[in-house]
């Protein structure tokens, strides 16, 4: 069938996954894959080859409309449910909104319903009637972390994930986050309180949005765009509509293109914008919660994060928007105007993904990926980096010496032509010590050790040991040979 949905090997693993989790007489499962790697190609692919009807549940008319699209752009014939109007009977794709199926029956020939962004809080009465009809669920999110607002624990049977962040940029569906991460500057924080969100608890708004509309705010921001970004396709996040607009009109007073978008503009004022910034009349689009989910514009390349959260699910649905491929960028840029990297850490410093409730973490126990500031332009980048991507700037390698006997004979380590081969080391730690040195002399991304130590579980906890890794990330990474 032409326009068939195409599936990478992750992706069809997911779906087996899925499959045997329904076999095994679960009804409601989890799909937990990156932004950017393909969920709706997933759940489409699904929809196709299900027996019975489907119904596409999302949050907004927008997304809506977007995965409409989408699903006929496979070839299938998806029915738009609005406030009026079913469709023939026994349509076998159709697609709704959260906020239509609140006010109105279902139709009652629909067997399985697939929610995206199922990690947002207002689906629970969607899921409460699905557990009353019996129907099978398919949840999609990046995401997916239990909280007291969305209840997936409650819900949800299982969950099945695809690849790490990590090796997904490593594969190169990704692109590299590096970071701009000011220690000074920032508001001041204390006595904020919290509020209920569709992330879970965030920081209010209001007390919030009081502490960062200050002039001196706004300038210390704008100051650091140019300094780490100037020129890149940029999307702003900001913490309220006024505090948007505010941060756009600021940009335009220091001769910065940007426009501002939010909830209450119109379909064709955001496409008519949309298609304006990504020509480059705008530099800088700011928004107030618009694009946090469903939004894949390729081309940007910095994402300012102009706000503090509480969330580790909205930091990184936030970061995200810049993660996706896109010709010449090798990475991307976010400054982080929040705190936010140093308590959430960056897209590979992942949760482990579970429909248990996440612990509490103790004070100080970020569990952020080591980084090193450069000292010439302060971007935060991975350890392993020996040049700059932001600035150029190069560290300077260090000799490895080994000492011997009572002359005191000194041994320089020869620099390594091509990466280590296994077979040629009898001793794991030595083989996994070249493979890191390598790495270091071509200046290689530390993911691209994981990959060469792929499918030896000893050289990998070695490897964790050698890089301070906790027990957890051990396991994954064993969990994924």
């Amino acid at each position: 069938m032409a326009g068939v949905p195409q599936l990478r090997a992750y992706q069809s693993d997911a779906v087996d996954g899925i499959r045997g989790a329904y076999k095994e007489g679960k009804k409601r499962v989890v799909l937990r894959s990156e932004v950017g790697t393909g969920k709706t190609v997933m759940f489409s692919y699904m929809a196709w080859q299900a027996k019975v009807p489907v119904m596409v549940i999302c949050n907004r008319k927008k997304l809506v409309d977007q995965a409409y699209e989408e699903l006929k752009g496979f070839g299938l014939k998806p029915y738009k449910l609005m406030q009026t109007g079913l469709p023939p009977k026994d349509w076998k794709l159709i697609v709704a909104s959260v906020d239509t199926l609140r006010h109105r029956e279902w139709p009652d020939w629909v067997k399985m319903i697939v929610i995206d962004e199922c990690h947002l809080a207002n689906f629970t009465k969607v899921l409460d009637i699905a557990v009353e009809k019996g129907i099978w669920v398919l949840g999609a999110s990046a995401t997916p972390i239990p909280n007291k607002s969305n209840r997936l624990h409650e819900y949800y049977q299982k969950m099945i994930c695809t690849l790490s962040t990590q090796q997904h940029i490593l594969d190169g569906d990704l692109v590299l986050d590096c970071y701009y991460a000011p220690k000074a500057g920032l508001p001041d924080l204390t006595g904020i309180g919290m509020h209920k969100t569709a992330y879970g608890n965030d920081y209010n708004e209001k007390m919030l949005f009081a502490a960062y509309n200050k002039p001196k705010v706004y300038d210390d921001m704008i100051e650091n765009w140019p300094k780490m970004c100037r020129g890149m396709r940029t999307v702003c996040f900001c913490i309220s509509v006024e505090h948007s607009k505010n941060t756009a009109e600021n940009f335009r007073r220091h001769g910065i293109s940007a426009i501002h978008l939010d909830a209450s503009s119109s379909d064709s004022e955001r496409d008519d914008v949309q298609k304006r910034f990504e020509a480059g009349e705008y530099q800088v689009l700011c928004n107030c919660a618009i694009f946090t989910f469903g939004w894949n514009v390729k081309s940007i390349q910095c994402v300012i994060v102009n706000r503090a959260t509480a969330s580790y699910e909205l930091w990184r649905q936030m970061i995200g928007r810049g993660s996706r491929p896109w010709p010449g960028k090798d990475v991307f840029w976010v400054i982080d105007q929040g705190g936010n990297y140093r308590k959430h850490g960056g897209l590979i410093d992942e949760v482990e993904w579970s429909l248990d409730q996440p612990k509490k973490k103790k004070k100080g126990d970020l569990g952020v990926s080591p980084r090193k500031e450069c000292p010439k332009c302060e971007a935060l980048v991975p350890t392993t980096t020996m040049i700059c991507p932001k600035c150029g700037h190069k560290w300077p390698e260090k000799e490895e010496k080994l000492i011997k006997g009572a002359e005191f004979e000194v041994v320089v380590a020869k620099p390594l032509t091509t990466w280590p081969l296994r077979h040629e080391y009898g001793d794991v730690a030595e083989f996994v010590r070249d493979c890191i040195r390598y790495a270091k002399q071509k200046s290689y991304h530390s993911n691209s050790i994981l990959h060469q130590i792929k499918g030896d579980s000893r050289a990998i906890e070695l490897y964790g040991q050698i890089k301070g890794y906790k027990q957890g990330w051990q396991k994954h990474q064993k969990a994924l040979t």
